[in-house]
């Protein structure tokens, strides 16, 4: 090839190419070459390859390089690799080559090398992060199919004594003693399915950034003992010992009660699941501060002597949907969802707050700490709690698609003393309001033809309910649905499933 033509193409390739004579020495370099290597024309010309390609890699690679060029010169046999990854201890990172040499004649008519390469980096790593979202969404669709099975297996659990204690009831034929003995079981299995769903949906909810705290200096002791108190059926049953030491001196917190005490709660309720029978769960609260610093902090630290948790899930022990395997260490620890630490954790941080988790490893317990910023103000007193309403005489219509659920909120008015009528769609909700003129109404939203809102509007045009209290009672209980409820005209929102004391309450309030 002529001289002009050859450096020509040389010059212009957009490739990177550099020829080597039969001595190793390098005679002719390209501009995209060097921009490659990122050296000098001078840097190269004239130099042993070995002695440059050790400078831009590790010695090991440079030797194999070198290794490849002699053998191409000696066989004539030529040498390729679509893909080669080396760390560029200059640039700090990892580049990619796509490269090829070739034995050729020289001008001085002896066989020298020539090699062709191009940066490949870009491309791989782009299919390197493709190859590695695939993968996260591979293990994040089997984390989804993990989740809808413990989700199946959470809620059967408190399904089937529910189921098999109504069973009980009709084989007894209604027996008192056996509906007393059934209904405590029913009772504390469909909390443990409320306490369910409202960790699910309080997830959702912080995750959207939904939930607004309602702060107010509170004594922590008061919160402590509440979730406490929450837990301790449970820990009793199990056999677990507990022992509480709480601050000889008032410890205020800013925090919104009903969250700390559902942290609190959480983390001892997970402490109960994870420790056998005849182990111990200590709960102790204290004033942490800085040094030089007149803030502080409180620290409320749960200790469990359960079974621990591995290093490699230690990690991990507060992300969603992350479960310990409890089944070697304890006869009667159980999964979860991984829900409530994550949870915890969460509302923790909501407060301006942490939370942290220790163990020494399997079979030897672990440590929840738990810390939040002090308050300087005195704690607010204490709200009246929510007292059952006494016997009423209210008048209700009850309006569900749910034939049950109609029937049983029906039973429910009766027997504190209130008469009521149940419908089952917003049409005939309408007539049994015209004919029964009632003080209250219990109304379901999602009710096919006319929904709850459409049938609170009408209601609201009809002159002879003008004072009628309208109560929505639905499944959606986010703060926009409480909003678009009393928007349509409704007095008060209830989320199913409702609370008994808040309808007695209602009930009494609409009493004529």
């Amino acid at each position: 090839m002529p001289q002009r033509p050859f450096e020509t193409l040389l010059r212009h390739a957009p490739i990177g190419i550099y020829l080597v004579d039969a001595d190793f020495t390098i005679r002719e370099v390209n501009p995209a070459a060097l921009q490659l290597f990122g050296i000098s024309v001078g840097d190269v010309i004239g130099r042993d390859v070995g002695e440059v390609l050790h400078e831009l890699w590790n010695s090991d690679y440079a030797d194999e390089i070198v290794g490849i060029f002699r053998r191409t010169l000696a066989t004539g046999e030529p040498y390729s690799c679509t893909e080669r990854g080396e760390f560029r201890a200059d640039r700090g990172a990892v580049e990619y080559y796509e490269w090829r040499v070739d034995r050729i004649p020289l001008p001085d008519r002896r066989d020298g090398l020539v090699c062709y390469f191009r940066d490949i980096s870009a491309q791989v790593r782009a299919r390197l992060t493709i190859a590695e979202s695939e993968r996260q969404l591979r293990e994040a669709d089997a984390r989804k199919d993990e989740f809808l099975a413990l989700l199946a297996h959470e809620l059967r659990n408190p399904l089937a004594p529910i189921r098999t204690g109504l069973e009980l009831i009709r084989l007894s034929g209604d027996a008192p003693d056996t509906v007393r003995r059934v209904r405590g079981m029913i009772e504390r299995q469909v909390t443990l399915m409320v306490r369910l769903i409202d960790d699910l949906l309080d997830v959702s909810r912080i995750t959207s950034g939904k939930i607004v705290l309602q702060r107010r200096p509170t004594a922590l002791a008061e919160l402590v003992q509440t979730a406490v108190e929450a837990q301790r059926s449970a820990i009793e049953d199990a056999g677990i010992a507990l022992a509480i030491q709480l601050p000889p001196h008032p410890c205020v917190v800013d925090v919104d009660p009903a969250r700390v005490v559902q942290i609190v709660s959480n983390i001892l309720h997970n402490a109960s699941k994870f420790t056998p029978t005849g182990g111990h769960i200590d709960l102790s609260v204290a004033v942490e501060r800085d040094a030089g610093s007149r803030v502080g902090r409180a620290a409320i630290r749960i200790r469990d002597t359960g079974v621990g948790i591995p290093a490699t899930l230690l990690g991990r022990v507060f992300d969603l949907f992350t479960q310990g395997d409890a089944s070697a260490s304890s006869e009667r620890a159980q999964g979860g969802l991984g829900i409530g630490l994550a949870l915890a954790r969460r509302l923790a941080e909501m407060h301006g707050g942490d939370i942290a988790a220790t163990s020494d490893g399997p079979g030897r317990g672990s440590e929840f700490i738990v810390r939040l910023p002090l308050s300087k103000a005195a704690p607010e007193a204490d709200r009246p709690s929510m007292m059952t309403a006494p016997r009423v005489r209210s008048r209700a219509v009850i309006i569900d698609d749910n034939r049950d659920a109609a029937t049983t909120m029906s039973m429910f008015v009766e027997e504190l003393g209130g008469s009521a009528v149940a419908a089952h769609d917003g049409a005939s909700g309408l007539a049994a309001i015209e004919s029964f003129q009632p003080d209250i109404v219990f109304m379901d939203i999602g009710m096919p033809g006319l929904d709850g809102y459409e049938v609170c509007r009408r209601i609201r045009q009809m002159p002879s309910q003008r004072h009628v209290v309208l109560v929505a009672v639905t499944g959606w209980g986010q703060a926009q649905d409480k909003r678009r409820a009393l928007e349509a005209g409704f007095d008060a929102h209830l989320t199913k499933p409702v609370d008994p004391d808040a309808v007695a309450q209602l009930l009494a309030g609409a009493a004529v």
